[in-house]
C-alpha cells in the first residue's frame, strides 16, 4: 500500500488515437467520431477494430513513439513554472525501444537542459504507477510519462485470437497512446505559490489476483478510510477476468460510489493501451475530477495485478 496524501498532480496531458491532446481526445472519442480503423487479420480473413493515431506520420512502430513522446513532452514542459525546470523524468516505453535506442534519440534532442535525469522502465500500468509514487520518496517534483504501441503487435493478437470482433467480445482492440503528469509534493506548491489540478489521496495495488477479488480486497481497505469513494474510472477490457474482480468489489459496496453501474472506461474510448493505459486512466480522471467530491480508479493489467487510486480536490 502507498498512502502520500501530501503529492499532487500539478498537470497532466495525453495523446491519443482521436487527437494530440487530452481535450481533444476526449471530445472526439465521446463524440464518436471515426474513434477506429480496421486492419484485415490475416489469419481468418476478416477485418477488425484498431486505434491508430492518424496525425503521427512516421511509419515504423519506433518512429512512432518518439513523435508522440515528443507532443506529450513539449505540452508537459511548456506548461511547467520555470523554477520547476529542470525535472527528472521517469518513462515507461514498450519493450521494443531499448535503452540503447531511446539515449541516442535523447542526447540529441532539445530536452536535455529540461531533464535533469531520466529513468526508463518497460513496466505494466500498476507497477509503474507504484514506481512513480515511490520516486515521491526521493524528489519534490517529477515528470512521469507511459507510452505503449499495441497496434504495432497488431498481428501477434490476431495470431493468438486475441482481436475484438463481434463473435469475440472479449478480444482487445489494439491501440496507441501516451499519457503524462507532473507530480509535485505540498511544500513545493506552498513555496512556488502553484495551483494543483488534484491529489493523490491513496494507492493501492493487489499482486496476488488469480481469485479475481482482488478488488474487492482493495475496495474493503479503502472503505475504512472513507465512505465516499466518488466516481470511478477504470481501465478495465472486456475480458471476464476484470469484469468479475470490478463486480465483485461494487456489488458488494456499491453505496460507497456514485452510479456504480456508469463506469468511465478509457478502452472503450480509445482502444486497449496496455502499459500506457493506467496513466492514461489517471489524467482523464484528473481532467474531470472538478464535477466530484472525489473519484476512484480501477486499475488493471494484463498479468495478474490489480489496483484502485484514489483522487480527491481537497
Amino acid at each position: 500500500m502507498t498512502d502520500r496524501k501530501d503529492i499532487f498532480i500539478l498537470n497532466s496531458d495525453a495523446v491519443l488515437p482521436t487527437g494530440m491532446n487530452l481535450p481533444l481526445a476526449v471530445a472526439l472519442a465521446r463524440a464518436d467520431l471515426g474513434r477506429f480503423d480496421t486492419k484485415k487479420d490475416e489469419y481468418d480473413g476478416v477485418n477488425k477494430t484498431i486505434g491508430h493515431m492518424d496525425f503521427i506520420q512516421e511509419s515504423k512502430p519506433s518512429e512512432r513513439v518518439f513523435s508522440v513522446l515528443e507532443l506529450l513532452l513539449n505540452s508537459l514542459l511548456n506548461k511547467l513554472h520555470r523554477s520547476l525546470k529542470p525535472l527528472p523524468l521517469l518513462l515507461s516505453l514498450p519493450h521494443s525501444i531499448s535503452k540503447e535506442m531511446f539515449d541516442s534519440w535523447f542526447d540529441s534532442s532539445p530536452y536535455t537542459v529540461f531533464i535533469s535525469r531520466v529513468s526508463l522502465h518497460h513496466k505494466n500500468g500498476c507497477e509503474f504507477i507504484e514506481t512513480m509514487l515511490g520516486e515521491m520518496k526521493h524528489c519534490d517534483a517529477i515528470i512521469s510519462i507511459s507510452l505503449d504501441n499495441p497496434a504495432a503487435d497488431f498481428d501477434y493478437y490476431a495470431e493468438n485470437k486475441a482481436l475484438f470482433s463481434s463473435t469475440y467480445p472479449w478480444g482487445v482492440i489494439p491501440s496507441e497512446g501516451a499519457a503524462g503528469v507532473v507530480l509535485v509534493k505540498a511544500n513545493l506548491l506552498s513555496t512556488l505559490k502553484l495551483t494543483a489540478e488534484s491529489k493523490i489521496v491513496d494507492y493501492r495495488v493487489d499482486y496476488d489476483n488469480k481469485d479475481r477479488r482482488g478488488c474487492s480486497r482493495l475496495v474493503k481497505a479503502c472503505s475504512n478510510k472513507t465512505n465516499n469513494l466518488g466516481k470511478i474510472y477504470s481501465d478495465m477490457t472486456s475480458s471476464r477476468s476484470h469484469s468479475e474482480n470490478y463486480g465483485f468489489a461494487v456489488g458488494a459496496r456499491s453505496e460507497y460510489f456514485i452510479e456504480p453501474d456508469n463506469i468511465t472506461q478509457v478502452n472503450e474510448l480509445w482502444g486497449y493501451l496496455r502499459n500506457a493505459s493506467a496513466l492514461v486512466c489517471l489524467t482523464l480522471a484528473n481532467r474531470e475530477i472538478s464535477t466530484e467530491l472525489s473519484t476512484t480508479l480501477f486499475l488493471f493489467n494484463h498479468e495478474e495485478e490489480c489496483a484502485i487510486l484514489r483522487l480527491s480536490l481537497e
